[in-house]
């Protein structure tokens, strides 16, 4: 008896056509039973079928390596994936001696069976363009909406308003209760009272906040009755700069987000500003915006008058970033700074930034600026990566093959025109069909390309790292910060901050060589009082 896996499949376009998980599973197990295989496992996976490299699906490939399985299942083979990536993915399973079964098709990777390797690009083609007309369907139907002046979006309404009305028809309404508040935030800060200082008000008068209100959907979580009243500095600050305070909807904002992994861009070439019931007057929420831009503009995080080692290479043990503060003088931990936007804040308040940069500048210099070790780390480094390399190249050479044989269509395609047996108009159809499935294997190739370049360590990075080192051993009672920071970096070195025993500490990790420690943090005077003693080991 054969064992087996069902591997499933859904993205967000499957999501209307009900094809759930448990019925591809029901489907696979119907179809085991039929054929006499051993269900081992069922694999799930959330996530779009235009790309082979998924998690579940390399996941699957590597079970497959270690000869877990002999069948993989699939209800449709465009679970599998779309386009050319169905075939790619067929062909990596068969390659390390995988049968492939479809449910509505049986076997699908019989290399040596024509007619399902010929069913096999025709499923890919159709899965491949019913993916690009859900794609249109979907985004002509909003422009549509668009069009006739009714808003897009299914979440909640912005503070402030609530919607009136259901579905397409649905319209924005001020909420005169939560207007009241919008209008004493704007009053309060446009009088010259900071953030920190409104939100403290607005707990002390009981005012709830936006995400604990009944009933409330805005981020689709409720809190507790003890935190219904709990504001965050950021939540202000976003109140602060929503222009639909001042009559203006604005949709289709025209900057690319993202959807998960996946990066989304808009859907109209320009904003669409709906005209909604306005709360402020266009003179208060103008002033506001100027002391708001006055105010980022002589941020300390947007200065860099002063030095740290580590900027943007440190975080407390809580998790939260560190950041600089007095001046200069040291790191602090934003949990422990803003413990009011915290839900558990952090003991760690500051450390001394001379003390820190000392103890981490000097642990690299005799444990890790070393030339010989440094060669030793990279060579590690890159025997690491050797695996994901040559998966990679594989897929490389995968996609070479098929442009090659799309090539070798153009070929075919001008003797079928020149013989008169196609017109021109048909010719022209099947070319843009190949035109298009090569520019998304080229795109494929590109990217895995660009991701093998960025495995191991690059030959320039090398020569960098080892001249700095060079200079270091020779200058290096003489080096600037800013060489010890481009050390740093090249390093690929991160500190993580905390307290042990009342004392400070430091988790030193060197990416580069995959290296880590914790070393106790000392100040350049403790070192000075024995000379040529060192503290690290």
């Amino acid at each position: 008896m054969k064992r087996a896996i069902i591997y499933t499949r859904v993205s967000s376009d499957e999501q209307k056509k009900n094809n759930s998980p448990s019925a591809q599973r029901d489907d696979g197990i119907a179809y085991a039973e039929e054929q006499g295989f051993a269900v081992l496992y069922v694999m799930s996976e959330d996530f779009t079928g235009t790309t082979i490299d998924r998690p579940i699906f390399n996941r699957l490939l590597e079970l497959a390596d270690a000869g877990f399985m002999e069948v993989v299942i699939v209800q449709h083979p465009d679970r599998l994936g779309r386009g050319p990536v169905l075939e790619m993915a067929i062909a990596l399973l068969a390659k390390r001696g995988v049968e492939v079964h479809a449910c509505n098709r049986g076997l699908i990777s019989d290399e040596d069976d024509e007619n399902a390797q010929i069913q096999n690009s025709v499923d890919g083609l159709v899965s491949g363009v019913e993916r690009h007309n859900i794609k249109r369907r979907t985004q002509r139907g909003i422009v549509q909406k668009v069009t006739e002046g009714k808003i897009h979006g299914c979440g909640g309404a912005p503070f402030g308003y609530c919607w009136e009305g259901r579905g397409a028809n649905r319209i924005l309404v001020i909420n005169e209760e939560e207007a009241k508040t919008v209008c004493l935030i704007f009053e309060l800060y446009d009088s010259g009272i900071k953030v920190i200082d409104i939100v403290r008000k607005l707990e002390a008068m009981g005012i709830p906040s936006p995400s604990a209100l009944p009933g409330s959907s805005r981020n689709g979580t409720y809190r507790k009755q003890s935190e219904t009243c709990h504001w965050i500095r950021a939540v202000v600050y976003r109140m602060l700069r929503r222009r639909t305070y001042v009559g203006e909807y604005v949709a289709f904002k025209l900057h690319n987000w993202r959807h998960g992994n996946k990066q989304v861009k808009p859907i109209l070439k320009e904003s669409v500003v709906f005209e909604v019931p306005a709360i402020l007057s266009k003179e208060r929420f103008e002033s506001v915006q100027f002391r708001l831009d006055t105010g980022n503009n002589l941020s300390t995080r947007n200065n860099k008058k002063y030095f740290y080692l580590l900027r943007r290479l440190v975080r407390c043990k809580c998790g939260y970033r560190i950041s600089g503060g007095t001046r200069g003088q040291c790191y602090r931990c934003c949990a422990a700074d803003h413990k009011h936007d915290v839900t558990a804040p952090c003991d760690s308040r500051s450390y001394n930034v001379r003390d820190v940069d000392f103890t981490v500048w000097q642990w690299i210099v005799e444990n890790v600026l070393d030339e010989d070790t440094l060669r030793i780390g990279i060579e590690r480094k890159r025997d690491g990566s050797a695996s994901e390399r040559d998966r990679l190249v594989e897929r490389v050479a995968y996609y070479k093959e098929r442009i090659g044989g799309i090539d070798k269509e153009y070929e075919r395609l001008k003797l079928l025109f020149t013989s008169g047996l196609f017109t021109l108009e048909e010719i022209a159809k099947d070319k843009r069909k190949l035109d298009t499935s090569r520019a998304e294997m080229a795109k494929e190739r590109a990217q895995l390309e660009e991701q093998i370049q960025a495995l191991g360590v690059s030959a320039e990075r090398e020569r960098r790292i080892l001249e700095a080192v060079r200079d270091v051993k020779e200058k290096v009672k003489v080096l600037t910060n800013e060489g010890k920071r481009e050390i740093v970096e090249l390093l690929d070195t991160r500190v993580v901050l905390y307290r042990k025993d009342g004392e400070s500490w430091c988790h030193i990790d060197v990416g580069l060589l995959e290296q880590q420690d914790e070393q106790p943090i000392i100040s350049p005077q403790a070192c000075e009082v024995q000379p040529g003693v060192s503290s690290f080991g």
